[in-house]
Parts: C-alpha cells; sequence; structure tokens
C-alpha cells in the first residue's frame, strides 16, 4: 500500500465506495442495519463518525480517526493475534500489545484492518444469505483528506443530500439511511456526541443550513460520481 493510502490519527476523511459492477448490494432494512451493526463494531472504536449514507449500491462517510494513544487502546483491548498485523510485529495468544512494542506504523495498520475487516464481514454474511460468491465492493476504497471546517459543513451537506442527487427522495429527509436523523434527534446514534455543536451550533440552524440549495450542490469533487 501505499502511504496515501493509509488513514492517520485525528484526521478527517471522506470515505466512500461503490460495488462492484455497481449491483445494488444493499437491498432491505435488514441489509442496511446489518452493514451499520458491523460498523459500530469494527469502526466506531477508532473513528468519530460525522456524517454517513447508504445508498443501495454505494456510501459515504465522513468520520475524524481517533488519537493515537486511543486507538493504541483499542488494540490492546482487543489482544490482536498476529494475522492481524503481519509484517509489523509477531505476537501469541498470551501476548497483549503496548506502547512499548507499538513503534511505527502498527496502529496505522490496525485502523485500516478494522475497515477490511467489515467489508469482509458484511460480504461473507451477504454471500451466504444469498447464496453468492466474490467480492461486494471495490477493493480500494476511495479516501480523501478534509483539512478545513467549510469542507466539513459542505461534505456533510453533501452526504445527506446524496439520495436526492440520485433521485431516489425529493427531500433529504424522505430517506432513512443516513445520518440526517440522528441530527435530529436525542437518541442514542453512531454519531460523534459533538457533532451538532461542533460544525452547527445548534440544531435551528443544521436544518437552516440544509435548506440552502447552493450550499448543498456545493463544489464536493469526487474521483468518480457518486
Amino acid at each position: 500500500m501505499k502511504i496515501n493510502d493509509f488513514l492517520f490519527p485525528e484526521n478527517f476523511y471522506h470515505i466512500y465506495n461503490h460495488s462492484n459492477g455497481r449491483i445494488n448490494i444493499f437491498n432491505s432494512d435488514d441489509n442496511f442495519r446489518f452493514f451499520m451493526g458491523r460498523y459500530k463494531k469494527y469502526i466506531s472504536p477508532v473513528a468519530d463518525t460525522y456524517a454517513w449514507c447508504l445508498m443501495p449500491n454505494h456510501f459515504h462517510l465522513l468520520l475524524r480517526i481517533k488519537e493515537e494513544n486511543e486507538i493504541v487502546e483499542v488494540m490492546r483491548k482487543t489482544n490482536l493475534k498476529n494475522k492481524n498485523l503481519q509484517g509489523f510485529c509477531k505476537l501469541n495468544s498470551d501476548d497483549k500489545i503496548n506502547k512499548v512494542n507499538l513503534g511505527g506504523l502498527q496502529h496505522i495498520k490496525f485502523i485500516n484492518q478494522q475497515f477490511s475487516n467489515l467489508f469482509n464481514s458484511y460480504t461473507k454474511s451477504y454471500n451466504k444469505f444469498f447464496n453468492t460468491r466474490g467480492n461486494l465492493f471495490n477493493q480500494n476504497f476511495k479516501r480523501k483528506v478534509i483539512t478545513d471546517e467549510d469542507s466539513i459543513i459542505r461534505l456533510i451537506l453533501y452526504i445527506h443530500n446524496n439520495p436526492v442527487h440520485h433521485k431516489f427522495t425529493k427531500e433529504i429527509g424522505d430517506w432513512p439511511y443516513s445520518s440526517f436523523h440522528s441530527y435530529l434527534s436525542a437518541d442514542y446514534s453512531l454519531l460523534h456526541r459533538n457533532a451538532l455543536t461542533d460544525h452547527f451550533d445548534d440544531l435551528q440552524n443544521f436544518i437552516f443550513i440544509h435548506k440552502q440549495e447552493n450550499l448543498i450542490r456545493g463544489d464536493i469533487t469526487l474521483e468518480a460520481e457518486d
């Protein structure tokens, strides 16, 4: 992997990917919920989520990778075996990872491994249920570093507007599989707990900004139209 293929602590990233052949891989409520359940298991421990949207054949995420010490702690609790960090360290079943032997890129490797675990886990369950074979997702998911506040806000709007952009709904709130609804609710969700106040001040401003078409249809550049 190239250095730019890795995800680094404390950076914001726009992560997105398509299914192989653009086939639908989220075909039911159960599929959407299962994927997000796996997301909670594998990604939430290493990243704070600020926006997400699942479409039938692709997805968008805006997240911030957690600090290095937090990831190290997750690694310690996970008690990883050698196969999950091959090429970085050697562990046996009784070993525990600690800061002493965490030189180099071991925690960086672990972050990327968590995404592989997410996609592989969903693919395995999907293929078993539908009696299919092969990879569901494009091999290399897209990732783009987001470096300024304006881009973060525009990207949240872009992600929430994706169902409207692809003509699945007429209104942002009509699509059930995005974080838009989590911003409106006080219930527990996968969103970072300060996502609303960090970037929109309050709920009223969040709703107002989502009604500004000039911002929603802003200049978000992707490698391929998604």
